[in-house]
Formats: structure tokens, C-alpha cells, sequence
């Protein structure tokens, strides 16, 4: 019975950031402020804000430190934007401007994803749907009654508080992951000097700029949409590591990456956060693209979750890619083999991606398929613990 109750934890965590609950309870410290004074600034009813919060408190979200009496607890105070409850319900539309607030991505998720997950059995369920492979054919497509695919959505003009917010809230997603992770599990040192590496859709370059610190003997291109390259990438280069751009060691360009590649000498091709985001017949054109420049002598390394089967898997005959049989580690009994519960997020993130675009994250056998479909031959897996969404599959070509 749980279970079917957990959205609702969702969707009041939606309500909670988009009423500023944490901003109001800032100032207020551990004494917090009575619900009537919370609910207050945005004019919503108290008695109703009420039952929200205790909901939340009672997940560990705010704490209820008297009757009907809320305050901002570790958890709660992460969703804080830091700008003052005054300018926020001034100008609502520019909450998130110049934060790295992880409440924007949380924003979109509860809210934008939210909708999407309601409608995702009827698209599973529909004969006309199920089979569908097209980023406009999901959940998200008939939940927001439009035909195009969640990003070109976003960079409507009517879109443009939630493409903001979703840009914020994956740079601030990104930068409280685990430091440096991008150097593990490819040895990028023992690259020739002057070895150019590709950071294909890579934003504005947030993990190539740890390499480029790291690594002086290396050459970088970072590529992605011209609204990412022409103005926010360049500002970002600006400030964190201007001499790279100027020296040339680092490139910033425009570039679709369903598109011929143009980089025809890469040592290494970054395909980082993207195959999760698509089905694979077009993950298998992305690599395509990718293997079509290739020398024999270019590496991928595509960096994204790697999930693992919910039993034991140990008679798939995946001996052949190094590092494959780290991921069967069995946890002990009466654990499930994956861990359960302890590397859920995960599995939630799968559904998501189904949800929002037909993608999903991918076992080991499923990225050597789209590896061998595209041209390439998967050849080493590295992960860290539950930290999959950074674990690298790298690829020769075949």
C-alpha cells in the first residue's frame, strides 16, 4: 500500500519549493516560524500547508519542532536558493537566476517529470506506442500534449522559466557530484602529447575543464548546440581557464551531434549523460557519426549509469570486457543481489528517462549491443561503487 502513495511525497516537495518554504524558514533558524507565517507571503492556505510540511517532516524533509510549527532542517536547507523571499515573489520567473541551486532541477523533476510518470502505463500499454523508439512518443509527449521532444520543448520562447530552470539545475546537479570523478577508470595521462579529446554535447565543458587542469599535454574540443556554445561556454571558459581558449588548447564549438562529425584525428571521443537520454536506434546513430571519423587508434569512453540485473547474473558471458565481472558482485543475503533500496536511484532514473524521451540506462550486455551496432567493440567497464551514473564503458572500433 506504501507504494502506491510514494508520488505523493513527490508532489509535495513540489509544492514546498515552488512556495519558497525553505527561503521563508531561513531567517527563522531552529525555532522556525508557525505555518500561518510560512504560508503567509504566498497567500496559500495554512491549515492545508500544514499537512504538506508535516508529510515532508515526517521523510525527513523540514522538521516540525512544535505543533503546527516547521524549521529548516539539513535536508530542507539544500533546496535554499539563497536570495531573499522579498526579491523571489517580486520577480517569481527569476528565482534561480545566478543561484546553482539544486532546487531547480528538483523544481522540474516533481513537476515536469511528474506528469510525464502519471501518463507512462497508458503509453506502455498502448499498441501504437509501445514499440516506439521516437523522443516524441513518451509519456512526457501526451502528459504535455505536444509532438516535440523534451528539449526542443524547452527552447520554445513559452518555455523559457522551465528551460532556465532546467539549466541551472543540471549545472548545480553536476557540481555537487563526486569531485574529479572524470579522471578515474580511463588512464588519460598515457596519451601522446598533443592528443586532441572530444567532448561530444559536453555543455559547456564543466568536466573537460578538470582534464584540461590536469592534463597540459592534451588538446580539447568541447561541442554542443550553438545557444550553449556562443554565449554560455564562452563566458564560463572566460572565467575559469581563459588562457586555454586563447593558447588553443581548448576549443569550444558548435556542433549537432546527429551531424557528420568534423573532428577527423580524435584520440578519444566523451559521450558523457547523453545515451541515457535516448532509445537505441539513435544512441546506435550517435556512435555512428562518432566511428565514421574514427582512426583505428580513437577510443570512446561514454560515461553514464551502468545498472545491474536484479539477480544474479554470474553465467553471462561478458569475460571478454575487462572490469565486467566487478559489476556482479552479489551482495549478501538477504540483500537483493543489487543492493535494493541502496542503488534505487538508479533504477528511478531509468524509468524517468523512459518516461520523458524513450531512453534508458543500459546493462553491460545492452551498451556492447549498441557498441557492435555502431561500429565499435566494447572492451573495458570501470564504476566506483553506487556512483553508476559516472561509470565509463569504453569502446575500440571494431
Amino acid at each position: 500500500m506504501v507504494h502506491t502513495h510514494l508520488g505523493y511525497i513527490s508532489s509535495c516537495l513540489s509544492l514546498a519549493i515552488r512556495a519558497h518554504v525553505t527561503e521563508i524558514l531561513r531567517d527563522a533558524g531552529p525555532a522556525g516560524l508557525h505555518v500561518k507565517e510560512i504560508a503567509a507571503p504566498t497567500g496559500i492556505n495554512a491549515d492545508k500547508l500544514a499537512h504538506v510540511l508535516r508529510l515532508l517532516a515526517t521523510s525527513h524533509v523540514f522538521r516540525e519542532v512544535a505543533p503546527d510549527t516547521f524549521a529548516n532542517n539539513r535536508v530542507s536547507a539544500g533546496l535554499d536558493t539563497g536570495k531573499d523571499i522579498k526579491d523571489i515573489l517580486a520577480n517569481p520567473q527569476s528565482k534561480y537566476d545566478g543561484t546553482e541551486s539544486i532546487a531547480a532541477i528538483l523544481e522540474h523533476l516533481t513537476e515536469i517529470c511528474l506528469h510525464d510518470i502519471a501518463h507512462f502505463p497508458d503509453v506502455i500499454l498502448d499498441p501504437k506506442l509501445t514499440n516506439s523508439e521516437e523522443p516524441n512518443q513518451a509519456a512526457f509527449n501526451v502528459a504535455h500534449k505536444t509532438d516535440l521532444p523534451v528539449f526542443e520543448w524547452l527552447s520554445q520562447p513559452e518555455q523559457a522559466y522551465q528551460s532556465k530552470r532546467f539549466s541551472v539545475g543540471m549545472h548545480a546537479s553536476h557540481t555537487i557530484s563526486v569531485p574529479g570523478v572524470i579522471l578515474k577508470g580511463f588512464d588519460w595521462g598515457s596519451l601522446p602529447k598533443g592528443s586532441i579529446v572530444v567532448d561530444v554535447a559536453g555543455g559547456i565543458g564543466t568536466k573537460t575543464l578538470i582534464l584540461a587542469k590536469e592534463f597540459e599535454h592534451l588538446k580539447f574540443v568541447v561541442q554542443d548546440r550553438p545557444t550553449v556554445m556562443k554565449e554560455d561556454a564562452i563566458k564560463f571558459w572566460n572565467k575559469e581557464f581563459p588562457d586555454a581558449v586563447s593558447s588553443g588548447r581548448v576549443s569550444l564549438q558548435v556542433h549537432d551531434m546527429f551531424s557528420p562529425q568534423p573532428v577527423h584525428d580524435a584520440s578519444v571521443f566523451i559521450v558523457r549523460a547523453i545515451m541515457h537520454d535516448w532509445s537505441d536506434d539513435y544512441c546506435v546513430k550517435i556512435l555512428s557519426r562518432l566511428r565514421s571519423a574514427a582512426t583505428a587508434n580513437t577510443q570512446l569512453v561514454v560515461i553514464d549509469s551502468i545498472i545491474s540485473y536484479a539477480c544474479d547474473d554470474s553465467t553471462q558471458a561478458l569475460d571478454t570486457i575487462e572490469g565486467a565481472r566487478d559489476l556482479r558482485t552479489i551482495a549478501p543475503a538477504p540483500l537483493l543481489p543489487n543492493y535494493g533500496a541502496a542503488s534505487l536511484m538508479t533504477y528511478l532514473m531509468d524509468i524517468s528517462m523512459l518516461a520523458g524521451l524513450n531512453g534508458h540506462e543500459r546493462t553491460v550486455p545492452q551498451f556492447a549491443d549498441i557498441f557492435e551496432r555502431s561500429g565499435w567493440k566494447l572492451v573495458r567497464v570501470h564504476t566506483d561503487g553506487f556512483n553508476y551514473h559516472d561509470s565509463k564503458a569504453i569502446g575500440v572500433p571494431l
